[in-house]
């Protein structure tokens, strides 16, 4: 069994890595990250606290949604944490929600992680 982080070089997605790092040695289960971002998450052992991880790789072709739904099959996890962020009803509307979809679509529970207020440089709600 294992913890799967949707990751990503946003503030969301480096929030996700830490938590999922922690949930990881909650669970004493290994620690795996999907990069979905369309920049590099970069340098995530900083996040990771020390828990061991691998990243796991996603053709850049596929629909990153469908990579984390078809790692979540592949890799056997029992969790999936996901960062989130507040979106305006049009933006939900024009551009989705992957997080959203990976809820509702997910055959494993998903843990969903906010940027603690003020730390992702973006102000209001």
């Amino acid at each position: 069994m294992s913890v799967l982080v949707v990751a990503s070089a946003t503030p969301e997605g480096r929030a996700a890595l830490a938590e999922g790092a922690a949930e990881a040695r909650r669970r004493g289960t290994a620690l795996l990250w999907l990069d979905v971002g369309a920049e590099p998450a970069g340098d995530v052992a900083p996040l990771l606290d020390g828990t061991p991880a691998r990243h796991v790789a996603r053709d850049p072709n596929q629909d990153p949604t469908d990579a984390v739904l078809d790692a979540v099959a592949a890799e056997d996890v029992e969790v999936l944490v996901v960062g989130t962020r507040r979106r305006s009803p049009l933006g939900k509307f024009v551009l989705g929600s992957m997080a959203q979809k990976l809820i509702l679509d997910a055959p494993v529970p998903v843990l969903t992680v906010k940027v603690p207020a003020g730390a992702d440089g973006r102000t209001g709600s």
